[in-house]
């Protein structure tokens, strides 16, 4: 799906109530600043923040965005399709969510 993205907590953490109150707002904080970035490229109907642990045991939030198109009835199958981009498109796409985030 087009701008999925993860946002990961530096060091290694399991649990959220591992993290000190300012990790826990700092993740957010960051978690928050990349959904703008992301709001303002790709413009979708939605931002949906789903955290999850049991494949990869680390802190971090998957920010998927829905289109206007998506069934929202529809549960979120990460595994529907791989899509493998050429690797000037994800720079691409890597060099504007940067400019995104530094443009806020």
């Amino acid at each position: 799906m087009r701008g999925w993205t993860l946002v990961m907590l530096k060091r290694h953490a399991n649990e959220l109530f591992e993290l000190t109150d300012a990790e826990l707002l700092g993740f957010w904080r960051d978690v928050a600043n990349v959904a703008q970035a992301l709001d303002r490229l790709y413009r979708p109907a939605k931002i949906n923040y789903a955290v999850y642990g049991n494949l990869c045991p680390h802190i971090h939030c998957h920010l998927v965005l829905q289109t206007y198109a998506s069934d929202p009835t529809q549960p979120l199958n990460m595994n529907a399709q791989e899509v493998f981009l050429s690797e000037l498109e994800y720079g691409r796409m890597i060099g504007d969510l940067q400019q995104a985030l530094v443009a806020r």
